[in-house]
């Protein structure tokens, strides 16, 4: 290899050291910087998500202290309003509608309702929704898979406006 570097002259010599050089440069390059810069971005993108996370939980911990010192909050019935009314609009609202069998009013402020196919998520949340806005509560509920699909449920429900206008 002496040799034939001493059988270079010294144009070719500069020639090869510069080229040596840039693909030294070029390696080190594509072999140590570009994974750390793709890391990099890889980690930042990881902490805004766990920020996002992190805002998320203080935002709920904060949440669930109010509820713990002063309950759970209650809407109400609007002026006027029906029960079956309101049990009507928000099952609808929920995308329910199609699901609902029959909705029996017991009396003041109670009602049966049978449900068929519905997704569980879905009827939970409208549960809950009734519960936060308008003060109405399931005081029994039955559920039973309706083996279609998994998540898929029957259900049959009493619920009661606990504060009633």
């Amino acid at each position: 290899m002496n040799v034939w570097w001493q059988g270079l002259n010294p144009r070719e010599r500069l020639l090869v050291s510069l080229a040596s050089a840039a693909a030294l440069v070029a390696l080190l390059f594509l072999l140590v910087v570009e994974p750390l810069q793709l890391r990099h971005g890889r980690l930042q993108d990881e902490l805004a998500g766990q920020a996002r996370a992190l805002q998320s939980l203080q935002r709920l911990g904060e949440e669930a202290a109010a509820l713990r010192e002063g309950g759970a909050p209650r809407g109400r019935l609007a002026e006027g309003q029906t029960l079956l009314a309101l049990l009507n609009a928000s099952a609808g609202a929920r995308g329910l509608s199609s699901g609902i069998e029959r909705i029996v009013p017991n009396g003041s402020g109670e009602a049966s309702v049978v449900v068929r196919g519905v997704p569980f998520d879905t009827l939970v949340a409208w549960l809950i929704a009734l519960r936060t806005a308008s003060g109405v509560e399931a005081q029994r509920l039955v559920v039973d898979s309706d083996g279609s699909a998994p998540g898929r449920i029957n259900a049959s429900l009493t619920l009661v406006a606990t504060s009633a206008p």
